[in-house]
């Protein structure tokens, strides 16, 4: 029956998915008819899937005499002609072969359909099936087999396409490195045997969002099993296998490693993918040879090679965000690295990517770059091309300049008047990078659209480094235009972006937004400290924000310990007590930066300043 109606389906759709070829990338309707395609796709899988379980069904007549597939009225098999110990030894299923060939769902003989519910299956099979055949869920018994021959297992089908869809919900958008066909592609049985060990790496970090209660691990076991896979994804690091699909499993751990606020495996984690990038010579986008048969299949040339691109920036931003934040992680910069991001061509936006049409953006602009030709950048490339990763990259190389300004900062006269310097080329190329931002991906009021995740996070940094120097032109009386007025339009833009997307976003943060609304609430104490003024509401905003981001690790992690988020709301709201109290001293700007930074890498979560 299903099968038919797909057939229909295809019919009456193709004609229109035809039609695909006349529609630009632009047109509302590209996406629409893509879905379609998916859908069907989709559809054309569960048809044959069905068809493998109704196979695997007729398998168990060997063992099973089923007369009219009710279970009620099938003849079960006894011992009465032989011993369940002779039916045991005359059948070739073992006790894990046996759970293999259960279906997911009960298939009826007499109507040619599946049951949806897999709690019907397990008792109707289980009725027909002698003691040691019978289906056992075996994350419900007390000894779990999780592991095979001394290493950790990937989870059953099921469990792990919930995982991915998981992910792919509340971890990608952060770290966009899975093309939109990851998934599908898994549902098909058709990833490459070389994305293991991303299924890893996703099993890890996604354990302790998953729901599906029915078919979990329970208490200490879940946890061993998620470390049992990151270890998995580190050993094979360490072991020098620094493929593009290890340094993908990599930065997913490590996203999720720098939110919980494990200083020591973040520093870890980014020096092997720092080193997987130069070994592989990630940032080289010519003459790049790929074996098709280690990548998704129906990817094209561009979209590996863009994927492969996402890949090293992401790397580039977890550099970037641990030397801002676990600031004696990293001695000296990675000479690699400063080399790559002068000739690797910045991330385009995603659509473009999740519908595979090639284009063009531009080369990263950096802070020397951009204060010699403010004037030429933008004519340089298509602005629609870039999206909110690229935007994220740039804001993220700003504030990391910006910061490294303060923390380098003598204070004597000579370093004074160049830094001054500084200040004010770098706050004319925060208003021409703003200025120069596409009208649908800038932050006003009235914005009825929601940012991405890496566009929020782009106006988040870039307003934070704004506040960071106008702070210290308010500290040390540096006579700039009306700094007071830029801070407060800075504060006020952070809190937009910040609210909109907690409003309507679920599941981690980044621990760089993390960090921004930290050294946003203590720039505001400290103006108001300094200049003698109201505190403003802002500074509430972005308690209740930071408040926010913490509930939601507590809620991932069961409260067992603190999180990046919660150390840093800890902090603030100390700061906050002793305002109100009268106890809290103005701090220079690079008095704020350095006890961020101590926060941050502390390893006793209490231990605040």
């Amino acid at each position: 029956m299903l099968s038919s109606q797909y057939e229909l389906l295809q019919q009456l759709a193709t004609p229109l998915l035809d039609q695909r070829k006349n529609v630009t990338v632009e047109s509302p309707f590209y996406s629409t008819m893509n879905s379609m395609a998916l859908q069907i796709d989709s559809i054309k899988h569960d048809v044959e899937s069905l068809k493998r379980k109704r196979s695997a069904f007729d398998d168990y007549k060997g063992i099973i005499n089923v007369h009219t597939g009710v279970p009620e009225t099938a003849r079960r098999v006894t011992a009465t002609s032989s011993s369940e110990s002779d039916i045991a030894s005359s059948t070739s299923f073992s006790d894990n072969e046996a759970l293999l060939h259960v279906p997911d769902e009960a298939y009826s003989p007499s109507t040619g359909l599946y049951s949806s519910n897999i709690q019907n299956t397990e008792a109707s099979v289980n009725s027909l099936l002698p003691e040691q055949h019978k289906y056992k869920n075996p994350f419900q018994e007390s000894k779990v087999e999780i592991m095979l021959n001394g290493s950790y297992i990937l989870p059953p089908h099921r469990l792990m396409a919930s995982l991915i869809k998981t992910y792919c919900r509340v971890g990608n958008p952060w770290i966009p490195i899975l093309h939109a066909t990851f998934e599908p592609e898994y549902l098909k049985h058709r990833l490459p045997r070389s994305k293991d060990i991303i299924l890893y790496a996703i099993t890890s970090v996604t354990l302790k969002h998953s729901d599906e209660s029915d078919i979990l691990p329970k208490g200490d076991l879940k946890a061993k099993w998620s470390a049992g896979c990151r270890q998995h994804v580190v050993m094979k690091a360490r072991s020098g296998q620094l493929e593009v699909e290890t340094l993908q499993a990599l930065i997913i751990i490590t996203f999720d490693a720098i939110n919980s606020g494990e200083c020591e495996s973040v520093c870890e984690y980014v020096r092997l993918m720092v080193t997987g990038l130069e070994s592989i010579d990630l940032a080289n986008e010519e003459n790049v040879n790929i074996d098709t048969s280690n990548e998704i299949h129906g990817l094209s040339h561009w979209s590996i090679v863009e994927g492969r691109r996402r890949t090293f920036w992401i790397i580039f931003l977890l550099e970037r965000l641990t030397k801002m934040v676990l600031h004696n992680c990293f001695k000296d910069d990675n000479e690699y690295l400063e080399k790559a991001i002068k000739r690797c061509l910045l991330p385009c936006e995603r659509m473009y990517w999740a519908n595979q049409v090639p284009t063009k953006s531009r080369r990263l602009l950096r802070y020397e770059f951009l204060t010699a030709r403010a004037n030429e950048w933008c004519l340089e490339y298509d602005k629609s091309t870039l999206g909110g990763l690229a935007y994220s990259v740039e804001a993220t190389e700003m504030l990391s300049h910006a910061l490294n300004l303060f923390i380098q900062y003598n204070r004597n006269e000579e370093a004074l008047e160049k830094l001054i310097f500084q200040i004010s080329s770098m706050d004319n190329l925060l208003m021409t990078w703003k200025e120069k931002m596409p009208e649908q991906w800038r932050l006003h009021p009235n914005r009825t659209s929601i940012m991405d995740h890496n566009l929020t996070l782009a106006h988040i940094s870039h307003n934070t480094t704004i506040m960071l120097l106008h702070q210290f032109v308010t500290d040390n009386r540096i006579l700039l235009v009306d700094s007071r007025g830029k801070l407060v339009d800075a504060s006020q833009e952070v809190c937009i972006a910040a609210v909109s997307y907690l409003s309507v976003m679920d599941g981690p943060v980044s621990a760089q937004f993390v960090f921004c609304l930290f050294l946003i609430g203590k720039l505001l104490l400290t103006h108001a400290v300094s200049c003698g003024t109201t505190l403003l509401n802002e500074f509430e905003t972005i308690m209740t924000s930071l408040s926010d981001i913490s509930k939601r690790w507590d809620a991932i992690s069961g409260g067992s310990k603190s999180g990046f988020a919660g150390r840093f709301l800890s902090a603030l709201q100390d700061s906050k007590r002793r305002y109100l109290n009268h106890e809290l001293k103005a701090e220079t700007t690079k008095h704020i930066i350095h006890s961020s930074l101590d926060i941050a890498s502390s390893r006793n979560f209490d231990d605040r300043i």
